[in-house]
């Protein structure tokens, strides 16, 4: 996979990168959870990387709700991640 160029330093990619249409990138968290609710076969692991703490954080306790079987993240400024 190509490497992205992130504030002009150019980072290796260790990860898929899709593009998801259909979706607003201005959702409010009820439009998020329906889209998230609707997807036929979940991600095993979802990443919650916009708003505020307690937003992110909320959003991602709704979504641990509907989705048990789904690891549910809020990385924090510097995490790795290692599936």
């Amino acid at each position: 996979m190509s490497p992205v160029r992130i504030h002009g330093i150019q980072r290796p990619v260790h990860a898929e990168i899709v593009t998801i249409r259909g979706i607003s990138g201005h959702a409010d968290q009820n439009e998020l959870l329906a889209w998230y609710n609707a997807i036929p076969q979940r991600p095993k692991t979802t990443f919650v990387v916009h708003g505020d703490p307690n937003a992110s954080n909320t959003l991602a306790e709704k979504i641990r709700n509907i989705a048990p079987e789904t690891k549910v993240l809020v990385p924090q400024f510097g995490d790795v991640y290692k599936d």
